[in-house]
């Protein structure tokens, strides 16, 4: 992706000094490079202890900011091979596209942040947590980079940004897939030391960041733009299916070494069974996040 960054950053630089002609220019301009960077950036990992907390039984479940708009992009857009005029193009589909789809989702009323947190509370509380919920003051959308004064009682902040959600197709002649991104840390209530680290993705593979990886189903495959937009309550549907994974993956990271499942199942129930539905999971939601 290098080669395309610095045509990115040629496009920035050259659409800000024609920003006095044409303003428009700057904004698209900015939102290729905006893309390209939450694609790239790499993020801190760090594995949860469960041994040396076991302790931790209350997490607060800081609320991420909501998405304004979902974005729709071509990774690898021919337009980014000719300099700044075709970056230029790129950026305006680019525009044009995440416009036209974040307008079908709010008219179907999709809320990705809530059903995502619905999600991860649940599957905190199928493994056992305590899980209070707590709407902190983000200037923007990232992890808070203080936790003093946090006015609520918990052992511990679960934390999370939604750094990317829409649709990316590789290159013109493929599929648009869904794709979402987060990066989530729980941190000390007391200590304010990070305990877990860890970046997320769903769908589309960025192939940067090394984020734990979870796979869309083959169905979330849109062919076309305008299948994308015509197909909009399908499209929303593929979105939504981020989510229980995401719980699922969080929940399974931060599970108590000694967890066992509150309701135990049938009594001739396999063990992964019982642990799909105390996580209140499907059978592919569960193979997918925990392989």
């Amino acid at each position: 992706m290098s080669s395309v960054r610095l045509d990115m950053a040629a496009v920035t630089g050259a659409a800000a000094r024609l920003g006095h002609v044409m303003p428009w220019l700057r904004s698209l301009a900015v939102l290729c490079v905006l893309f390209l960077a939450a694609a790239c950036a790499q993020v801190p990992k760090q594995a949860f202890n469960k041994e040396a907390h076991a302790g931790l039984k209350r997490i607060a479940l800081f609320e991420p900011v909501k998405p304004d708009s979902y974005a729709v992009a071509v990774v690898h857009h021919p337009g980014n091979s000719f300099g700044l005029i075709g970056g230029l193009i790129a950026a305006a589909e680019i525009q044009s596209k995440s416009n036209g789809f974040t307008t079908k989702m709010r008219e179907l009323q999709l809320d990705f942040a809530a059903y995502l947190t619905e999600s991860v509370e649940q599957a905190l509380v199928a493994a056992n947590y305590e899980v209070v919920r707590f709407a902190p003051n983000r200037p923007e959308n990232r992890v808070l980079n203080d936790y003093a004064n946090i006015p609520v009682e918990a052992d511990a902040y679960l934390d999370w940004a939604i750094n990317w959600h829409g649709f990316l197709a590789a290159t013109i002649h493929t599929d648009y897939m869904p794709s979402t991104r987060i990066y989530v840390r729980l941190v000390d209530a007391k200590s304010k030391a990070v305990l877990y680290s860890e970046l997320i993705g769903y769908g589309f593979q960025y192939g940067a960041g090394e984020p734990v990886q979870l796979q869309a189903e083959p169905q979330h495959r849109f062919p076309t733009y305008g299948s994308l937009i015509d197909g909009a309550e399908q499209a929303a549907e593929a979105l939504k299916a981020a989510a229980p994974l995401i719980g699922a993956r969080i929940s399974n990271d931060l599970r108590p070494s000694d967890f066992a499942p509150k309701d135990s199942g049938p009594k001739d129930a396999r063990p992964d069974d019982m642990k799909i539905s105390a996580l209140g999971m499907d059978n592919h939601a569960y193979r997918n996040a925990y392989r």
